[in-house]
């Protein structure tokens, strides 16, 4: 490790000091040795004043304080005065930066001019926001790659309220270097960018590695309908299956009405869903945080009986469901009916949870037949959390830095066999 020449250079300057008393302190031995009391040699012998400077001179300190301030309002005008004539370069050379044939804004060909435009600047962000919403308002596609940005400035977000059709960005070759300096292209195009290019900025690793596969996950959590991530497409995603499955036609339309009506008591007046469960009926109900990880549940709730059932009904929260939200499936094995739910339902007027549920259900025999002709003997209820993006991020997170300290232990491991 190297040393700092500043200590390097104290060093010097005690050695220096103690070779001057050395050479001092033997001339005063000498002069005792020889009993010489010659005044002259007397005077020769007497140690110099040494002058000490107050550096705490109230009017010294007062000056470098004036001079501070008005190098601060210097650099203040001077930053001023610079923003101002990027503005200007900004007024006379954007239009030339716009294809209207392809809806392209290509800023790089403003680079290596006059002036290096600062896209951090929020003055310089409006202006363009501005210059867009006049000259190219059916904009989809800007090019940034090679504008030395390190962080995707607020302004970002205005821009996403004037341009409706952008879709498109390259930020290639840049001084981005982590998620948090794309936060506000986030918020303002989370749900809208087709194609986004980062390659050539910190925040990219290596392609071919795991830490770059783990990358594009982030980048498809963050903006959930991209496809095309560094001009690589995403993979394709599974053909969408039918939204309902039916063992048999001939019942749809009494397993229909019956959980349509299960679920408008159910979000209304849950001591009316007393009918629909079977005396011994057994019920169990969980919530999942982390679709990731479905290890981590809250404590589940297991009950048997009809009464014990509708009595922890009450104590859930209040409930808002969709029958257009719900994707239905079912099969019958006479006498039994296994019916499988999943969909989002609303929680004290939150952000819509997901769930599954699965009945096993019989045809009602008893005396209650005619309030529900089907009877449910076992109800499972799992609730999963909707807000993943945040909690997935912190997944692959982790297991990002397990993929580096396993290529550090490696690399230990290594170093140490050579």
């Amino acid at each position: 490790m190297g040393k700092s020449k500043f200590n390097n250079n104290n060093s010097n300057n005690r050695d220096k000091q103690n070779s001057r008393t050395v050479s001092y302190e033997s001339k005063i031995d000498k002069f005792n040795i020889n009993k010489q009391k010659d005044s002259k040699i007397t005077k020769q012998g007497k140690s110099k004043k040494t002058f000490q400077f107050n550096n705490n001179n109230p009017r010294k300190n007062k000056n470098e304080n004036n001079n501070s301030y008005s190098n601060n309002n210097s650099n203040d005008s001077k930053l001023k005065q610079k923003i101002k004539k990027q503005i200007i370069f900004l007024d006379t050379n954007f239009s030339s930066c716009y294809n209207a044939e392809a809806n392209l804004l290509d800023m790089t060909q403003l680079n290596n001019r006059e002036e290096q435009i600062n896209y951090e600047n929020n003055d310089i962000g409006q202006k363009i926001v501005k210059l867009i919403s006049i000259l190219c308002p059916n904009i989809k596609s800007i090019n940034f790659t090679g504008c030395k940005i390190r962080n995707i400035g607020n302004w970002f977000r205005n821009l996403a309220e004037v341009a409706h059709d952008l879709v498109n960005f390259s930020f290639e070759n840049n001084n981005i270097t982590s998620f948090k300096s794309i936060e506000f292209l986030v918020k303002g195009f989370s749900n809208r960018i087709n194609e986004l290019k980062l390659c050539g900025n910190g925040i990219c690793p290596n392609a071919h590695t795991e830490q770059y596969a783990i990358y594009r996950q982030k980048i498809s959590l963050l903006f959930p309908v991209i496809k095309i991530i560094d001009g690589i497409d995403i993979l394709p995603k599974a053909p969408i299956m039918k939204a309902n499955y039916f063992a048999n036609e001939q019942p749809i339309t009494s397993i229909k009405q019956f959980i349509e009506n299960y679920y408008k008591f159910f979000d209304t007046l849950r001591s009316q869903l007393a009918s629909t469960y079977d005396i011994k009926a057994n019920f169990s109900y969980s919530k999942i945080d982390n679709l990731a990880n479905q290890t981590r549940k809250k404590p589940s709730f297991q009950t048997q009986g009809r009464e014990k059932i509708i009595e922890h009904f009450k104590g859930l929260p209040t409930t808002e469901h969709k029958f257009n939200n719900l994707s239905i499936d079912f099969s019958i094995i006479e006498p039994t009916f296994l019916i499988h739910i999943t969909g989002t339902f609303k929680e004290h007027d939150q952000v819509n949870q997901f769930f599954n549920r699965t009945f096993i259900v019989i045809r009602n025999q008893t005396e209650t037949a005619s309030q529900s002709p089907l009877l449910i003997t076992n109800d499972f209820f799992v609730v999963r959390d909707n807000n993943m993006t945040e909690v997935n991020l912190r997944i692959l997170d982790k297991i990002a830095n397990n993929i580096n300290n396993n290529n550090n232990n490696n690399n230990n491991n290594n170093n140490n066999n050579n």
